[in-house]
């Protein structure tokens, strides 16, 4: 049998450190580039390809996380880290569309001219526990309307929910049947693509996610070094000459250009990782990099407050900013949301995570009294 086991553990606790540190240092980079691409809906961002990264980093998380524990355990882990946040910003929601006059009382929405107008009961429930459906959480307002910006990017917290769900089942099958799994997944992602034209990225987001189970195994580290680079320089080339065939310039909804130029930036980080370990741990990069995944699933969520009252404050026509003033002024005022909200939300995280509740990372609410010392 094939897995981990067969594979030498790091050959010291700072090794695996390391490698903890090259994961928080891609997610950040994905996280502030959504954000970014959020505000200004620039196409070219979307070829640092931030979501197949991000999934790459849940991936390997959840498998480090199963070594020690049982699957069901990691699985609630994952629901209790993510649903009280999750709960907290959808009750905001609650608030803006009822003074927005976009709640009924009704079990179903209302549809008006391509969008929902009026969200029902039914749905307004989605937002709060996105499993109640098969399908994303959906909202009010079209993406011309500010109002829609509230409540889209939560496709990634839905999808994310749904694979910590199956991911135990994912983790033993990769431990028994690697190549299989592979196989498997990518036979299913082929038949996605040619079922839906290439403009549906599930599946692509469970390759990466698997894919991160190769990472915390060692598997993907053991590969050499020039081997990676070469693989990082073939995918980029490949995901780019996919490009021009897709709807848009952006990525975000062709899969095969995203599979490609993702598993681009997942190589090259692993080829290059003793260069991403000096700055993932280096006294320059490293508070940025701790407060960001500390404070993850707040940044996501609330920086779609921010995303809504810069474009309500400065719309545009087809909302999309682009490059101009009004798209580095957006920016700021997202970011600024975006802080302000980590400091008013971020501690729910730390709750959820059974940690001491923190204002901002290393300031706790209330100072912890110790015993004096013995003279």
């Amino acid at each position: 049998m094939t897995g981990p086991e067969a594979l030498p553990p790091p050959s010291s606790p700072t090794e695996g450190l390391s490698r903890l540190a090259v994961l928080d240092l891609m997610r950040t980079v994905a996280l502030l580039r959504v954000i970014v691409f959020h505000v200004t809906g620039i196409d070219g961002l979307s070829l640092i390809a931030s979501m197949p990264v991000m999934f790459f980093v849940a991936g390997a998380l959840f498998a480090r996380s199963m070594k020690n524990r049982r699957g069901l355990i990691v699985t609630k882990d994952r629901y209790r880290r993510i649903l009280p946040s999750l709960f907290v910003f959808a009750t905001a929601l609650m608030g803006l569309y009822a003074t927005l006059g976009m709640l009924r009382g009704t079990w179903s929405s209302f549809p008006g001219s391509g969008a929902i107008e009026e969200l029902g009961i039914y749905d307004s429930a989605r937002l709060f526990f996105p499993l109640f459906s098969g399908e994303p959480p959906v909202g009010p307002g079209s993406p011309d309307d500010a109002v829609f910006w509230t409540w889209n990017p939560l496709w990634y917290v839905h999808t994310h929910l749904v694979l910590a769900l199956f991911g135990p089942l994912l983790v033993h099958s990769y431990r028994r049947w690697p190549r299989a799994l592979f196989a498997v997944v990518g036979g299913i992602w082929l038949l996605d693509a040619v079922g839906n034209g290439g403009t549906a990225n599930t599946i692509t987001f469970l390759v990466f996610f698997v894919g991160g189970f190769a990472f915390t195994d060692g598997r993907l580290l053991a590969v050499e070094r020039s081997t990676m680079r070469r693989a990082t320089l073939a995918f980029a080339l490949i995901g780019l000459a996919f490009v021009p065939f897709g709807p848009s310039l952006s990525i975000n909804g062709w899969a095969p250009a995203l599979l490609f130029v993702g598993a681009a930036w997942v190589a090259g980080s692993i080829a290059w990782r003793d260069q991403l370990e000096k700055v993932a741990v280096g006294r320059l990069f490293r508070p940025v990099i701790s407060f960001v995944n500390r404070r993850a699933l707040t940044m996501y969520l609330w920086s779609m407050s921010g995303i809504y009252l810069s474009r309500t404050l400065m719309p545009v026509e087809g909302g999309l900013l682009r490059l101009s003033w009004i798209a580095i002024a957006s920016l700021v005022l997202t970011l600024a949301m975006t802080l302000l909200a980590c400091v008013l939300f971020g501690w729910i995280e730390d709750l959820a995570a059974k940690k001491p509740p923190e204002w901002w990372p290393g300031h706790p609410i209330r100072r912890v009294r110790t015993a004096p010392e013995p003279a």
